[in-house]
């Protein structure tokens, strides 16, 4: 049997560093709550990724008798979904969402209106799929936010 020990003080120093910061993943949190709010940022630019259905004929007849349209889908005032969404993080959590009534509708889809009998179909605008999770587009930034943190604290 070879036995080969590895002695290096800076290798352990940094072994010992990333350990520690293991221990509170807070300030990794706070870099992925920012960047959840960054990709949801993006998917009202883009008007989702992947693209979200065509809002139907009568919201856009409504609209533009408004003066709305054209516009963006779910940005029709500065108080209304996009201008909503916040984050939150702690040492074991990083989150973003919205407290408005009709969020997790235009999220996920489902029922509206009066009775329930329109169906809306869901728009993505947080960077979460409908089976819950991560948006392609969104995966490798948050990614890099991670490694980054982990690179930082190794040294």
């Amino acid at each position: 049997m070879l036995k080969i020990e590895l002695e290096s003080t800076a290798l352990r120093r940094a072994l010992d560093s990333l350990a520690y910061s293991l221990k509170d993943m807070e300030p990794a949190m706070r870099g992925i709550a920012t960047e959840l709010l960054s990709q949801t940022e993006a998917n009202f630019e883009d008007e989702g990724r992947p693209d979200w259905p065509t809002l139907a004929d009568a919201t856009v007849k409504q609209r533009e008798k408004r003066g709305n349209w054209p516009g963006k889908m779910l940005q029709v005032s500065a108080g209304g979904l996009a201008g909503s969404v916040v984050t939150e993080y702690g040492p074991a959590l990083a989150l973003v969402g919205s407290n408005k009534k009709y969020a997790a509708l235009q999220q996920f889809g489902g029922q509206a209106g009066r009775g329930r009998k329109v169906t809306v179909p869901g728009r993505p605008y947080l960077p979460l799929m409908t089976d819950g999770t991560l948006q392609p587009a969104s995966e490798e930034p948050i990614l890099d936010v991670v490694l980054a943190y982990l690179k930082k604290s190794a040294r």
